[in-house]
């Protein structure tokens, strides 16, 4: 995208489709009274898995990737780790929220999840002795990623979706 647009287009388009995901699957609930979004949710005939994936989901994270690598001077380890934290309670308040007010049932994607991201990868960036073999990530990263549904599968009709499902 980044050859027929210029980034900030690049990173607005994934804003937006990022936005219509959310609006689709963990805000459905609230969101279905906007004629459009119902609409879009019918004709897509959606469930809950449809708005995981690599394009609701998977191109605004790498559009954040791509913006992290633009950043000329990055913010002090102290401000990033305060951001990263500042993030991770609005991700745990965003959570509650949906879940207890809202009452949501589809729990995919989150708001607060693209800012978390961005601020907690800036402060892995100022920690300059840890070394990894980055292929050996992205291999397990890729296994992990097409195994799980697999366990899902397995293990929903035995035990409840909770934190000891989620650690399996």
């Amino acid at each position: 995208l980044q050859a027929i647009m210029k980034k900030w287009a690049v990173l607005a388009t994934a804003t937006i489709i990022y936005i219509l995901g959310l609006l689709l699957g963990t805000y459905y609930p609230i969101a279905n009274a906007l004629p459009p979004i119902a609409a879009l949710h019918e004709l897509l005939n959606i469930d809950q898995f449809t708005v995981r994936n690599g394009f609701f989901f998977g191109f605004p994270f790498v559009a954040v990737g791509m913006a992290l690598a633009q950043i000329k001077r990055m913010p002090s380890f102290k401000l990033s780790l305060s951001l990263t934290l500042l993030s991770i309670g609005g991700l745990f308040a965003e959570t509650w929220i949906a879940v207890k007010l809202l009452h949501t049932t589809s729990t995919i994607l989150w708001l607060s999840c693209i800012p978390a991201t961005f601020f907690l990868m800036q402060c892995l960036l100022h920690i300059k002795k840890i070394h990894f073999d980055t292929r050996f990530a992205r291999k397990t990263a890729t296994f992990i990623y097409l195994i799980h549904p697999t366990f899902i599968l397995l293990l929903q009709s035995s035990m409840s979706q909770g934190l000891l499902m989620f650690a399996i």
